[in-house]
This record gives structure tokens, C-alpha cells and sequence, in this order.
């Protein structure tokens, strides 16, 4: 997942406050509340992400909102992104905080995708596999149940994404007879079939 610089910019002075402080895991919480309630109602959220309010306005209703009610530290690192006009950047730069969080200590978070629930052994295999390739100390895996997949599993971690699903074994082998089809009748007659 790319995020932004601008994003990881503030989401690293963010953490450094939360480390500095040991509030690192109340900092995500607290940011994951502001950003539920800023956007619960289109039209506050657009209030704080549109150029045509000023800047006071938006200090002002962000620290009646939440004065009080969240860490001071994290409250002024808000007042920082309303002043350099960042409010759009808050869902990436909790994204992006909680990711480098993860990063320092050595948590990976992938996704397993299925046809059937799988047994926790295999879910533990999987885990292993993670750690060994991708280098961490934890692996957090979201199950989720796909039954198109026939059998099998997909195993999604960032970028990269490892298709061991039935599935797709089914569409190799379709396009491997197709090509056989094609170099042995000739692409015409092949497609001619098709659309038959």
C-alpha cells in the first residue's frame, strides 16, 4: 500500500510524540475516534478538509470538539495538520502511523483468503511462512472466506499477492489448453468455437 509523503511525514513526528510519551497505541486510538466522528456527517468532515474556511474556524470547533476529551500532544499535532492544511491526509496518515508502529515492532498484517474456513494449523503454517519471508517478530492474519475459490487459498501481505487457489489452477490449465488449442486448429477456429 503507497501512501503519501505528506502522510508518512506526519504520521513519523506523530509516533516520535507517542513514543516520547509512551502513548503510541492511545494515539491510534484516539486518532481512529477523531476521524469516526469528523466524518460520521459529510458535512463536518467537509468542513475541515475545505480551503474556504479559515483556518481559525477550524481550530476553533476542533478544540471545542475535542479539548479535553484526547491527549493534549496529539490534540496540538492536530492543530499542526489544520494549520498547514493536512485535514484531508488524517485517514492516510492514521494508515500510515499505524503501519510504521507495526514496522518498529516487527508486526506483519496480512490477509488469507479462502473457500473454506481454514484449520489452525494450517492458519499457524501460514503465519510461519509470513514471519520466515517477510522477517518479523508477529504475524496478525484477517481471514476471510471466498467460496468462488473452490480450494486452495490466496495469501495477500502489501504488494504481493501469492495465488494457491483452485481456482486459479483452473484458469492456467484453461489458458495452457486454449494456446494448445490455438497453436494445433489455428486462433480462428478456436475463437469461432467460443462465440458458438
Amino acid at each position: 500500500m503507497k501512501l503519501s509523503n505528506i502522510a508518512n511525514s506526519y504520521a513519523k513526528a506523530i509516533l516520535e510524540i507517542g513514543i516520547e510519551t509512551n502513548q503510541v497505541d492511545l494515539f491510534s486510538e484516539e486518532l481512529e475516534q477523531i476521524i469516526s466522528i469528523l466524518q460520521k456527517e459529510k458535512d463536518t468532515w467537509e468542513f475541515f478538509v475545505s480551503p474556504r474556511v479559515s483556518k481559525k474556524s477550524k481550530l476553533d470547533v476542533i478544540s471545542k470538539i475535542f479539548d479535553k476529551k484526547i491527549n493534549s500532544s496529539l490534540l496540538n499535532a492536530l492543530s499542526v495538520i489544520i494549520t498547514h492544511e493536512r485535514m484531508y491526509f488524517l485517514p492516510e496518515i492514521l494508515k500510515a502511523y499505524n503501519l510504521l508502529d507495526d514496522e518498529r515492532k516487527g508486526v506483519l498484517r496480512a490477509e488469507v483468503f479462502s473457500a473454506v474456513k481454514l484449520k489452525d494449523t494450517q492458519t499457524k503454517e501460514i503465519q510461519s511462512w509470513i514471519l520466515s519471508t517477510f522477517k518479523g517478530k508477529e504475524c496478525v492474519l484477517k481471514e476471510h472466506i471466498k467460496p468462488d475459490l473452490i480450494g486452495g487459498f490466496i495469501i495477500k501481505y502489501g504488494d504481493v499477492v501469492i495465488d494457491r487457489s483452485i481456482k486459479r489452477k483452473l484458469e492456467s490449465l484453461t489458458q495452457y489448453i486454449l494456446s494448445d488449442l490455438q497453436t494445433l486448429l489455428g486462433k480462428e477456429k478456436v475463437k469461432a468455437y467460443y462465440e458458438n
